[in-house]
């Protein structure tokens, strides 16, 4: 197999693990089921879903900015509690 479709393979693998942990996991510990649900977003194992290739899957660089800023925000809850745990 060509080193380019490797690599095609692998981007595609990686970016659909990421996919399923931040709507799978992630996504619904920050928000909780029910917003989940109700905005449509929750993983449904009885509903199938395809792709579209109409829609535009780019993010505005306002909504990126808030978004990392907000992962910040829960780093350190998670060191703060790591730390508490240790002592």
């Amino acid at each position: 197999m060509p080193a380019k479709m490797v690599y095609e393979n692998a981007r595609r693998i990686v970016g659909a693990e990421v996919q399923n942990i931040v709507y799978g996991q992630w996504l619904e510990t920050v928000l909780g089921p029910f917003t989940l649900f109700y905005s449509g977003l929750a993983i449904s194992p009885f509903r199938r879903t395809s792709y579209r290739s109409y829609i535009d899957p780019s993010i505005r660089n306002e909504f990126a900015t808030a978004a990392f800023r907000f992962g910040h925000t829960l780093i350190q809850v998670i060191t703060n509690h790591a730390r508490k745990t240790l002592h």
